[in-house]
């Protein structure tokens, strides 16, 4: 059986600067076939996510990688030695057309691999997002089953090495991160009764983004921290090897994760196998310390999870957190939707709205995606990691449930105090006149710094600066061209667009 890959890389458009291979920050989906072949050439990464839920897709993607880069995948075969890894659309989106393109995709991948004298299937596992039951992935096997048994002259895919995909299941709410041990467990037995064996492993995708959009910063990490003991004891159970993947963005409400943050990273989630780096991550810090990170990520052991499972306990913190940041967020909701659509595209992201569209909600209210969600409140000097923290830690306190907070989130102090260096106190209660629901920003960092009891945080001057000239440019009579100017620099200054 093979290890699976260490390092995923991901087209998540959060980078900031431009790719060190183009002169444009902007990705077209052509560009992501030579960002493939760099990925696994010049990073040294061994899998590389093609992302067909969120964005236009091309079909190609094989052949166009065989056709010019073939030199290279003769010798480091795809599906061997380095792997491409579909995610498809959620299964409930009405939209099972890209679903069927994308298995479709897995089954000429097989013929064309074998054509061309490639002894390997290119496409062995797809992502399924938003897993909330063994079904979403016994549905994939279903069809994949059906597609294998096709019978007809013009589809002769019967094809040795290949009886059934492997499914990959991402876990993107933090209710759901809580009980992937009941979900994993029902899918493993009800596979073996069908196909008559458990799959050789289990590659279960904890998110990191949506949770945080969702929940806020503290659940997300609490969930994910859950997950990870649960897949342990999944494993413990079954016998069936399980290999976590976790998909952290790298300002600290998506996770923390850059070139300069890998030890507190990897000591935070303890048990991860596989690492999603994204665009922020391999293009807004120097290529040579990008390249030595990921040389890291493929040497250090995944460590253990905690053995203990306190699931009970860290519900009740996740719900202590959940409920303030879901109260104000929701009221802000147009604030943030209003410079959500100014911050950089990076990639042929479908939008959230539209034809093609679709969108995430709160309550009675639609959120841009986790990213420009993030990039809008940063420009707004309102770091989303410090809303309904602070009134969290406050009832935290008053329950007796801060010591096991912070045993289990070791880096709070750290990340809160990252996320405290660009909040804008002149630019909250400038907000704060319009709408009183800043005023609960305001309470949180007021708490926060308490909390912090002095901790050293240095204010990003730069950034608060053009904190001030975003929201000036809002409220006044600046052009639409400047004020992009202003988002865009201060995402450089932070290196990530959200």
């Amino acid at each position: 059986m093979k290890t699976p890959p260490k390092v995923m890389i991901a087209q998540h458009p959060d980078h900031a600067g431009v790719p060190y291979w183009k002169k444009t920050a902007f990705i077209s989906t052509r560009s992501e076939i030579e960002e493939c072949y760099r990925s696994f050439a010049e990073l040294q990464a061994d899998e590389y996510l093609w992302d067909w839920e969120g964005k236009f897709v091309d079909e190609a993607v094989i052949e166009r990688l065989y056709q010019k880069y073939f030199r290279f995948f003769r010798k480091k075969q795809l599906g061997r030695d380095v792997f491409l890894t579909f995610r498809l659309p959620h299964l409930n989106t009405k939209r099972d057309y890209r679903i069927g393109r994308a298995l479709f995709a897995l089954k000429t991948a097989q013929s064309l691999a074998y054509e061309i004298g490639l002894n390997s299937p290119p496409l062995t596992e797809v992502i399924i997002p938003l897993v909330q039951s063994p079904k979403d992935l016994l549905t994939i096997h279903e069809a994949y089953t059906q597609l294998e048994n096709l019978d007809h002259t013009l589809f002769k895919f019967r094809l040795r090495g290949m009886p059934q995909v492997g499914v990959i299941p991402i876990f993107e709410k933090v209710e759901t991160l809580f009980r992937v041990r009941t979900i994993l467990q029902s899918y493993l037995y009800e596979y073996k009764k069908r196909y008559g064996k458990f799959p050789d492993y289990l590659r279960p995708f904890s998110a990191r983004s949506d949770p945080a959009l969702n929940s806020g910063m503290i659940p997300a990490t609490l969930a994910n921290k859950a997950a990870l003991t649960q897949y342990r004891e999944v494993e413990e159970k079954t016998g069936v090897p399980v290999y976590p993947i976790i998909g952290p963005g790298a300002l600290p409400f998506r996770g923390h994760l850059t070139p300069e943050t890998l030890g507190e990273f990897r000591e935070e989630y303890q048990g991860v196998h596989t690492l999603v780096i994204q665009g922020a991550f391999r293009y807004d810090w120097p290529l040579e310390k990008v390249k030595r990170t990921i040389t890291n990520m493929r040497q250090i052991p995944p460590g253990k999870p905690a053995t203990a499972d306190n699931s009970k306990q860290l519900k009740i913190l996740c719900g202590i957190f959940a409920r303030p940041y879901r109260q104000t967020v929701e009221q802000l909701a147009a604030a943030v939707n209003s410079i959500a659509s100014l911050m950089p595209k990076r990639r042929e992201r479908i939008l959230h709205v539209g034809l093609f569209g679709y969108s995430r909600g709160m309550g009675k209210v639609s959120l841009p995606r986790a990213i420009p969600f993030t990039g809008a409140l940063y420009s707004l000097g309102t770091p989303p990691e410090l809303i309904g923290t602070g009134r969290g830690l406050k009832e935290a306190m008053r329950l007796g449930l801060l010591p096991i907070l912070e045993a289990e989130y070791k880096n709070l102090r750290r990340d809160l105090t990252k996320a405290l260096s660009y909040y804008n106190d002149q630019a909250v209660s400038y907000l704060a006149k319009e709408n009183s629901a800043w005023q609960a920003v305001q309470e949180d960092a007021k708490i926060i710094r308490e909390y912090l009891n002095g901790d050293a945080y240095s204010k990003h001057e730069e950034h608060c600066m053009l904190v001030i000239k975003i929201i000036t440019a809002l409220r006044g009579k600046t052009g639409t061209k400047t004020l992009r100017r202003y988002v865009e620099k201060a995402c450089r200054l932070r290196r990530s667009v959200g």
